[in-house]
This record gives C-alpha cells, sequence and structure tokens, in this order.
C-alpha cells in the first residue's frame, strides 16, 4: 500500500453521496461476522484508506480529543445519507451495514479505484482494536506535521508533538500512547508506507 501521489480532488460540495457509499463499505468490510462497529472504528479506518489511496473523499478530519475524526461524516452526511438509504443502521455508537446493494457496489467500485486493494487494507486494519486504530490514525497525522516542520520522524518526536498539541496532550496519560504503543504504530505506518517522506529520511 501506498500514498497516491496526487489524491483525487472532488467538488467539496458533492461529498456527501460518495463519503456515504465508501463509509458503509467500510464497515461491511469491517463486520466479516455481522456484528456491530464502532464509530470509532469506522472513522479512523476511513481517515487511513484515505491517506492510503488519495480517494478524494473523507478529507474533512479534524483534531479532535480520540485522534483525526470528521464531524461532518457523523451529522452531515456519511451516517445520515447510509441510514436513509437503508445501508447503515446506528445505534448510538455503533454502526452494522445492511447486505451489499447491486447500486452501491457499482459505486464504491468507482470510488475506491481498486475494490481489492482498498478491501485487504481495512482487513488488515480490522485486526487492530479501537484504541489501537486511535493510536495508528493520531501518528500518522502527526507524522504529517512533523514532515511539514521537516522534523525527524521518530518516537520521541512524535511524542513531543503530542505534549505540544493541547487537545491531544492528554493521550499522552494512555496506555495506548505509552512509549511502545507509539512506536509499534509507527512501525505500522511505516510497514505500509503511510508516510510523506522517503523511508530513509525517517528513524523510529
Amino acid at each position: 500500500m501506498a500514498l497516491r501521489k496526487t489524491p483525487r480532488v472532488r467538488d467539496p460540495k458533492k461529498l456527501a453521496f460518495p463519503k456515504a457509499v465508501v463509509c458503509t463499505g467500510v464497515v461491511m468490510c469491517l463486520q466479516p461476522n455481522g456484528s456491530r462497529v464502532s464509530r470509532l472504528a469506522a472513522q479512523k479506518v476511513s481517515y487511513l484508506l484515505e491517506q492510503a489511496m488519495g480517494l478524494g473523499v473523507f478529507v474533512e478530519h479534524n483534531q479532535k480529543p480520540l485522534g483525526p475524526y470528521d464531524s461532518n461524516s457523523r451529522y452531515k452526511d456519511a451516517e445520515p445519507m447510509a441510514k436513509t438509504k437503508g445501508w447503515l443502521t446506528v445505534s448510538r455508537t455503533e454502526l452494522k451495514a445492511s447486505a451489499l446493494k447491486p447500486e452501491m457496489a457499482k459505486f464504491l467500485r468507482g470510488y475506491v479505484h481498486s475494490e481489492s486493494m482498498a478491501t485487504r487494507f481495512v482487513e488488515r486494519l480490522s485486526g487492530f482494536s479501537d484504541d489501537q486504530l486511535e493510536t495508528i490514525a493520531t501518528v500518522h497525522w502527526v507524522e504529517r506535521d512533523l514532515a511539514t516542520a521537516d522534523a525527524k520522524l521518530e518516537v520521541d518526536s512524535i511524542l513531543e508533538q503530542l505534549a505540544r498539541t493541547p487537545v491531544w496532550k492528554p493521550k499522552l496519560a494512555r496506555s495506548n500512547f505509552s512509549r511502545s504503543s507509539v512506536s509499534e504504530a509507527l512501525a505500522f505506518v511505516i510497514g505500509v508506507r503511510l508516510v510523506t517522506r522517503s523511508i530513509s529520511d525517517t528513524r523510529a
């Protein structure tokens, strides 16, 4: 998996439908046995899938206490539209996708470019807990900030950046942001090439 050199650019006024389609596809892939999926998992996996494949769909994430979060996805577009179309059912903080409908399958293939690659990536992420997904997504976001500042990519620099970020500083008191947890998340981000610079420019 690698970042697209030129992520697709879409009309921001026309993101609701593709977000609903891709969100449903992500939830479906995360629930192989029909179990419900947490909103946190769906949000973090959608964010990472966007970063991996440059879909131009989930581009509205912001820094929130639990990591990169797209409030529009919950309140304005992806979830509300998917619910209206009968693709998703939502119960408090959990999501469940209905059976894949032919028309949605067609649109999903169009939005993700390579359905098989997207599926493999999401299935790989499905093996992580919600806490681990939060750490991976947050580490990826911090990596982008460090790249912009031309700073070294290593565990210490990530922890320092978290400490400098008011909304994320409290994470440092949690076990999934311990030094070892951040190190594991960084290793994953580098391993799947979810970095915005050459691997030779990084140091875990």
